[in-house]
């Protein structure tokens, strides 16, 4: 009999606040707004956003870029209902989304299918013995790697000191991505684009680190 490895989960909570009964009307809704890997246009780039939490990034890209198609995958029920609502408001047609966990959609995803992939603050499980939840994982780096195009973008923010050299020893031990850095300040200056969500506008974030990798 063929034993499976078993998943680990890298995201804490899929739910946190009871959800409000707007919430939870837009929850049903949510089918409308899944993605269908299979059916979106083949001649539009796509970009990825790995744990969107309240979709403050996503959304303002989406709005920047309408002839590009994102795609936003996060477990936390909570904030799928808050970009569902915000997707509304905006009227944007631009999103799908993912409500699950991410590594299964980017094991489903065709080779070369991503122009940019996005990983932004992720939970960095600080304890030794939960350094194996974390989503930087040499095999989840091989994984992104097949599906982001060639000179595509890998984009990382962090604000975990031990956890961003932890990234950029992964990322560095793979054969398939290039890290944009030429100094130490590269890591510290955010692009001029940058959107920052109120995580970061608020000083939640400790020393925030930017990482940039090309996909060779």
């Amino acid at each position: 009999m063929t034993q499976h490895k078993k998943q680990i989960n890298t995201f804490g909570r899929r739910h946190g606040r009871t959800l409000s009964e707007p919430q939870k009307q837009l929850i049903e809704k949510l089918d409308n707004y899944k993605v269908d890997v299979a059916s979106l246009s083949t001649d539009k780039s796509k970009i990825l956003e790995i744990g969107f939490g309240y979709g403050e990034h996503l959304i303002e890209r989406a709005k920047r870029e309408p002839n590009k198609i994102f795609i936003g995958a996060e477990a936390y029920i909570n904030g799928v209902a808050n970009i569902m609502r915000d997707i509304e408001q905006h009227n944007i047609t631009n999103i799908k989304l993912y409500p699950d966990d991410a590594r299964d959609l980017v094991n489903n995803c065709p080779d070369s299918y991503f122009e940019t992939i996005y990983i932004l603050f992720a939970d960095p499980w600080p304890k030794k013995k939960h350094h194996k939840r974390r989503i930087i994982q040499n095999e989840f780096i091989e994984q992104l790697a097949k599906i982001i195009q060639t000179n595509g973008k890998l984009i990382i923010a962090t604000d975990h000191a031990e956890y961003a050299q932890w990234i950029i020893t992964n990322l560095l031990n793979s054969s398939q991505f290039k890290w944009m850095a030429k100094t130490v300040d590269d890591c510290r200056n955010f692009p001029d684009d940058w959107v920052y969500t109120r995580y970061q506008t608020k000083g939640l974030a400790q020393v925030p680190v930017y990482l940039e990798f090309t996909k060779n």
